[in-house]
């Protein structure tokens, strides 16, 4: 109950916080678009790279490999990764994470694409005998989390085959636990951003 309640109190400044992300972002990309360089033309590339975003709570958090294919400006996005928490004396906690989804480009500039997408990942954990907060309600729980996600997109290049790409988006969370032999259930509503960087090829 008091995990739930700070939870909540906390979610004002951290939408605060993604509202001027997003702010920033827009700015960003109409800047950056001005600038003259090589053409952003992605069709038909791959790329790879990390990324992570953050939402609304600790249970909302994806970090891990990237990759990308793109089929003229449509993309075809994946994201894969995994936690480890090993302490001394304790059972390992463990977290499991990947899903993927699409990113159409709506504007390709010189330098710069903006893009609107839609993304489904799943996570499935152990929270050990440590407990990890955020997999399981207490020590030993195992749970799974479904995240839903519809990033506006951002993408640089610095060259021809280096990028850095930023969202934000809404995200919509399905979290279920198993503490014992009882399973609950949660959902919760907000907004997330994220950071990442591909190798193109």
């Amino acid at each position: 109950m008091a995990r739930a309640l700070r939870e909540r109190a906390s979610r004002p400044s951290e939408e605060g916080t993604m509202r001027k992300l997003l702010c920033t972002l827009l700015l960003g990309s109409v800047l950056l678009s001005s600038n003259s360089g090589w053409a952003t033309e992605v069709g038909g590339r791959l790329g790879l790279g990390g990324k992570a975003t953050l939402g609304s709570s600790s249970l909302d958090r994806v970090a891990g490999l990237n990759v990308i294919y793109w089929l003229g400006r449509l993309g075809i996005d994946g994201i894969f990764g995994l936690s480890v928490l090993a302490p001394d004396g304790a059972d390992t906690a463990w977290e499991l994470r990947f899903g993927g989804g699409v990113v159409f480009n709506l504007v390709q500039a010189d330098q710069t694409n903006l893009g609107l997408g839609g993304r489904l990942l799943l996570g499935v954990g152990n929270s050990g005998s440590a407990y990890v907060v955020g997999i399981g309600e207490s020590a030993g729980d195992t749970g799974a989390t479904i995240l839903i996600e519809t990033p506006l997109r951002v993408e640089h290049f610095f060259s021809e085959h280096f990028a850095i790409n930023a969202e934000v988006g809404l995200q919509f969370r399905v979290k279920t636990s198993q503490p014992g032999k009882g399973v609950s259930v949660g959902t919760n509503t907000g907004l997330f951003g994220g950071a990442g960087f591909l190798f193109y090829l």
